[in-house]
């Protein structure tokens, strides 16, 4: 994965001892497998698109960023006009988390993030229906990987008359609605 620097601000704080930074952008790629909204031409990797949006936590804090970049990216750099500040009296060990697609109603208690896998979506030819495939990363730095939360399905209907498709679980088992997602001990997600 490719990693580019971010720009960060320091803070002076009253107390000359304590750094403090500010958040300004976020640099966001995938994972170990492959991660995101957008199908690439070669059908098998995930890209962000232009003015992909993710909402971005720390502490108690959380704020709305922006995808920069003006092509389906691997990896791109999100930048917001409110600025999350970390360091200070948040613990050395605090994470920064992020979730994809931002939500007003996705939630962190920071060990997890609670957010809403759809119900439905309207099919995209060629790739997924924007917010349809819920992505999470968290980080010490301002560099994330981002790992899918559920898996996609990639079919091809050939019918025109065809107005919908309903997925089930085998056992009735849920497969939308709201979810809790922690990091596991190899910093993996868990549901």
């Amino acid at each position: 994965a490719m990693i580019t620097g971010c720009n960060q601000l320091e803070i002076q704080h009253e107390d000359e001892n304590i750094q403090t930074q500010q958040i300004n952008e976020i640099t966001a790629y995938n994972g170990d497998t492959s991660t995101k909204t957008v199908l690439a031409n070669d059908r098998t990797s995930i890209l962000w698109k232009p003015n992909d949006q993710i909402k971005v936590f720390y502490g108690s804090a959380s704020a709305q960023y922006t995808a920069m970049n003006t092509e389906p990216e691997e990896c791109t750099i999100f930048s917001s006009n409110t600025s999350l500040v970390y360091g200070g009296t948040e613990s050395s060990s605090a994470y920064i988390w992020a979730v994809y697609p931002y939500s007003n109603d996705s939630a962190h208690d920071k060990t997890s993030v609670s957010l809403t896998v759809p119900s439905s979506t309207t099919a995209v030819e060629g790739s997924f229906a924007n917010g349809s495939f819920p992505a999470i990363g968290r980080s010490k730095d301002t560099n994330i990987a981002f790992y899918n939360v559920c898996g996609g399905i990639c079919f091809t209907v050939t019918d025109e008359n065809v107005q919908s498709v309903t997925i089930t679980g085998n056992n009735n088992e849920d497969i939308a609605g709201t979810v809790k997602v922690g990091f596991d001990e190899n910093d993996r997600p868990f549901v």
